[in-house]
């Protein structure tokens, strides 16, 4: 689950002379030697820098490429096909661990195993995903994304469906190095043919929930019109009476209809708040299912796709600097 020693010494001969360029251009943090090891703190925000603008990669190889072994130049070279963002880090096996966006990869940690920086799975990370010849390693950091997510029964089903498609259909991505002809992230295209998918977007955006078991119209629009919204990247937002929450959620399909499981955490009038819920869209273009609020109600649900645009949120205020 890790490099070799000598393919970790390359990484960080390449590493911290980029790094220690990058700020030297844009003066993030006081200056440091490229031919000694920085702190996490130290690089992290240099490290964002860089990976925001791949011009300041690319022109580290023009004015410093000179300087560097082969190796270490095909080794940055490489990395303008990194993939970075929000992940899932499912499992840890004995050869990689398991990091889940909306495609599966086997990812090996550098000097340390990845589970020793990730002990419990599944968690939520920032991180960037770079190329190491046929494998794939992080940059080194991996960053929480702000809004911890404890992830329920449900999440976890879709999480283990999501990785046993990829594995038993050979789609678990161990290298990035991009395929002629293709770019080097794909969909998770079928190796055989497939029946046909529901498209995506019948359920992405907002739905004004109109109607539940437990609460009537008044209760539900309290503070504001009861939504629930379910945006890129696989996140949204949950608000109803009193309480406000950022979701996570995976699509699917129930009996052949397109279906959504997702879990939240926000607040209930400034108490902390967490839970989970499903919905399959039915033929009339309602959203019917369920919500089970953590050691607190749960209710059936009706919701109806928005066609105006959503009222400006009115976030409670979190504790904290």
């Amino acid at each position: 689950m890790i490099l070799p020693p000598e393919d970790a010494a390359l990484f960080y001969r390449a590493w911290w002379p980029l790094l220690a360029w990058v700020n030297d251009q844009r003066q993030i943090v006081p200056s440091f030697s490229p031919d000694r090891p920085i702190s996490i703190a130290t690089a992290h925000p240099v490290r964002l820098a860089l990976w925001a603008d791949d011009r300041l990669r690319e022109q580290f190889l023009v004015e410093r490429g000179s300087a560097l072994a082969s190796a270490e130049r095909e080794l940055i070279a490489s990395w303008k096909h990194r993939v970075g963002g929000h992940f899932v880090v499912f499992k840890h096996l004995r050869s990689h661990s398991i990091f889940m966006n909306n495609n599966v990869f086997g990812v090996v940690g550098i000097y340390s195993p990845l589970a020793e920086l990730v002990r419990t799975v599944p968690a939520y990370v920032d991180a960037f995903l770079l190329p190491f010849g046929d494998r794939i390693i992080t940059d080194g950091i991996l960053t929480s994304p702000g809004v911890q997510l404890s992830f329920g029964a449900g999440m976890r089903r879709i999480f283990e469906k999501q990785y046993a498609e990829a594995r038993d259909q050979a789609q678990i991505r161990t290298s990035l190095r991009p395929t002629p002809g293709r770019r080097a992230v794909t969909s998770r295209a079928p190796t055989r043919k497939q029946p046909a998918r529901p498209r995506q977007s019948t359920i992405l955006g907002a739905w004004r929930i109109t109607d539940t078991e437990l609460w009537d119209r008044d209760a539900l629009d309290l503070v504001e019109e009861a939504f629930v919204r379910f945006g890129a990247e696989q996140l949204g937002e949950l608000a109803m009476i009193a309480l406000r929450a950022d979701l996570d959620y995976r699509l699917g399909t129930n009996d052949g209809k397109p279906s959504v499981e997702f879990s939240f955490e926000g607040d209930d009038d400034g108490d902390p708040c967490s839970g989970r819920g499903s919905a399959t869209l039915g033929d009339d273009d309602v959203l019917r299912g369920r919500l089970y609020i953590h050691r607190g109600d749960d209710s059936a649900f009706e919701a109806r796709r928005k066609t105006a645009a959503r009222p400006k949120s009115r976030r409670h205020k979190r504790g904290g600097g």
